[in-house]
């Protein structure tokens, strides 16, 4: 990817056209990964994909912009060390990124903006307790989503699929990995009507 992306360079194309370029291909790359290879990718890879391939709207970055040079806000780059909570502050401990200086920032509130919660084991929804319960799903090997097959069909907690039971979207990041945007969602409906309608024809011929 850092190739194609000094390619475009010297032709004087913008590296996102790259980034977006891969979004056709890359449910059937991550398929064809190894859990290795997908463990690897969450542990190297995971920050960087994620920041360029889901970037603010050119309005926002320009407020943002606007009001960290008003100073309004200051960024920081590092891995978080400690979080130490007394007198209705927080201390904030970080490594500053490729130093080994340590910084310790006291503010008034910590928001975690990392990204949405993936492991389901961890939800505290009625809906996925009980299943959880009854065993009809399971968290996928990396708990980026649920245990599914490409078709959206889920697999029990016994590792056979349920036969009933479907997901689409976010749930299914773990298999797809791309699959949360409003096209991909899209589409993953689309073929899961068509074959629903297509059951469901097979099912009305059946002889009563």
């Amino acid at each position: 990817m850092r190739a194609e992306i000094k390619k475009a360079a010297a032709q004087g194309l913008d590296w996102r056209g790259v980034v977006d370029a891969l979004r056709s291909v890359t449910q059937g790359l991550w398929a064809g990964f190894s859990k290795e290879d997908r463990a690897r990718f969450m542990r190297h890879v995971r920050p960087f994909w994620e920041t360029h391939r889901h970037r603010l709207a050119p309005q926002v970055a320009a407020r943002v912009e606007q009001i960290e040079h008003d100073g309004k806000v200051r960024f920081y780059a590092g891995r978080l060390q400690t979080l130490e909570e007394r007198d209705g502050a927080v201390t904030a401990s970080f490594r500053k990124r490729g130093t080994s200086e340590l910084v310790n920032l006291r503010v008034g509130k910590v928001i975690n903006c990392t990204g949405p919660r993936t492991d389901y084991s961890k939800f505290q929804h009625p809906l996925l307790i009980n299943l959880l319960a009854r065993g009809l799903i399971d968290h996928d090997p990396l708990a980026l989503g649920l245990n599914t097959t490409e078709n959206g069909d889920v697999y029990r907690y016994s590792g056979d699929i349920v036969g009933w039971l479907t997901t689409l979207g976010a749930p299914m990041k773990g298999t797809l990995w791309e699959c949360t945007a409003v096209p991909e969602i899209r589409g993953q409906a689309a073929k899961l009507a068509e074959r629903l309608a297509g059951e469901a024809a097979g099912f009305l011929k059946q002889p009563l």
